[in-house]
């Protein structure tokens, strides 16, 4: 069972699967765990997902307390033409969701300016189950991957 406290000790794989899962069970119409290569910066796209249409980008650290820069939001940014090309639908959320507790100063600054939400360690506090997550659902989870 993969309790919130072990988030660190994942896979960076199973932790875009798990991304993914806590998605789904939020109440997105459809998501989609996207390859393992050529992701073009989009790990998780999650439609009629909390109003809209949302690309994700995940960034797992083995440490909490390690800080997520603006690179990651640069990545989600630089993805949205792609995927809107590839899937014909419109994108006008971006998220980067990141086992860490903060975020540094010029992620928060970047992710204003281009309206990307940043969910850290105690947004997926809100989203994780208090059970825990079975391994072997998690596992399954990431052999269910598109290529986009």
């Amino acid at each position: 069972m993969i309790k919130i406290d072990a988030l660190g000790s994942l896979k960076w794989s199973l932790f875009e699967a798990l991304v993914a899962m806590l998605i789904e069970e939020d109440g997105a119409e459809r998501v989609i765990l996207t390859g393992k290569q050529s992701d073009k910066g989009c790990d998780v796209v999650a439609m009629g997902w909390r109003g809209g249409n949302w690309l994700i980008q995940c960034k797992h650290h083995r440490r909490s307390s390690s800080r997520v820069g603006r690179k990651c939001i640069q990545e989600i940014v630089g993805s949205r033409r792609y995927m809107e090309e590839k899937l014909g639908l419109q994108f006008p959320k971006l998220a980067v969701f990141s086992n860490v507790k903060k975020f540094d100063k010029n992620a928060k600054e970047f992710s204003r300016i281009e309206n990307t939400d940043l969910f850290g360690l105690s947004e997926f506090r809100k989203l994780f189950p208090s059970a825990g997550i079975p391994m072997n659902i998690l596992l399954q989870r990431d052999r269910c991957r598109e290529s986009i």
